[in-house]
């Protein structure tokens, strides 16, 4: 626009000087009006391609607000002091649409009370490493809920220091888990041994009380096979039912004479059930044993006392007959 400008500047100036000159005015204004004509073309041309970057732009910003507001992660950006200055969408399904104003609430109204002194403690954490350790938080809400959470420091628009979070819904899973440790202790503490085996029948896993009985420790049986156990004293025949039994899906229970690391024989009641999954295809193996030792000796003492018992009714009668 600037040439055009010192073109135009310079016909007026030439007209002032020479006065009007028709032939000449005439020609020196028809270039003028040309490139006046081109230079709009040009400006036609340059304000459709502005348009067309700017929607480009609003495209890619709605492209990512999508993104953004509809991610399956929860995102919450806040200051130095807590409040929530910005959020997605999947943040406020997580907290169950909660009210929130921007600037005002704070993130700690969302935790419970018996959580928010564990987020306090780590919050000022976040802002001096890139990604703390995950934080596992319980949420203020009318029903169980709990949530993983990351922090991430970051720059705000007036140049304050400010907080990322990237929070994840864990809710199921964490019952989940807590409904396994509450299991896994139940079995830990019982008093009857628990052996669990691969499907190949290679331990994964005995709980206390199988130390106790058997004498081996936890890691001494891990990756070797029930056989172990083995006392030489139960017929093959008992083994090869088993084994048909647990192929086929099915249940066994029975009595074994069984061996301790030192050596000492025991009896053991045992139950073993195959476990399977959703096409019946045997995963693991799960065997229980009771050491009833003590109650086949008093069965066999008193059926040796009730023979015993037989023996001198026997010889009382003969006496009798006899006399």
């Amino acid at each position: 626009m600037s040439k055009l400008r010192e073109k135009a500047e310079a016909l007026l100036s030439k007209f002032n000087s020479e006065g009007a000159k028709s032939e000449y005015l005439e020609k020196d204004v028809s270039e003028l009006i040309h490139e006046i004509i081109v230079y709009q073309k040009e400006l036609e041309i340059q304000n459709e391609e502005l348009k067309l970057k700017q929607q480009e732009l609003e495209d890619a910003r709605n492209k990512y607000f999508e993104l953004y507001d509809k991610a399956p992660t929860g995102y919450v950006t806040l200051n130095d002091k807590g409040i929530i200055l910005e959020y997605n969408s999947t943040f406020t399904d997580i907290i169950e649409y909660a009210p929130i104003r921007k600037g005002y609430t704070s993130f700690f109204n969302f935790i419970d009370e018996d959580d928010r002194d564990k987020f306090a403690a780590i919050y000022r954490d976040y802002f001096k490493k890139p990604f703390v350790t995950r934080l596992d938080l319980k949420l203020k809400s009318s029903k169980l809920k709990y949530i993983s959470l990351y922090g991430k420091s970051t720059t705000l628009p007036d140049g304050s220091e400010g907080l990322w979070l990237t929070i994840n819904d864990i809710t199921d899973s964490y019952l989940t888990n807590l409904k396994l440790k509450t299991y896994y202790d139940i079995i830990e503490n019982a008093q009857v041994a628990v052996i669990i085996t691969d499907k190949d029948n290679n331990i994964e896993y005995v709980n206390s009380f199988f130390s106790q009985l058997t004498g081996y420790d936890r890691e001494e049986v891990v990756g070797l096979k029930p056989s172990i156990l083995s006392s030489g004293e139960t017929p093959s025949d008992t083994y090869r039912q088993i084994w048909d039994k647990l192929l086929a899906g099915e249940s066994w229970s029975d009595v074994l004479i069984s061996k301790t690391k030192d050596g000492r024989v025991f009896h053991a009641d045992v139950y073993i059930l195959p476990v399977l999954d959703k096409n019946r295809n045997v995963v693991n193996f799960v065997g229980i044993m009771l050491d009833i030792t003590s109650k086949i000796e008093l069965i066999k003492k008193k059926e040796e006392n009730e023979r015993l018992k037989s023996l001198v009714q026997s010889y009382r009668r003969d006496c009798t007959q006899y006399k």
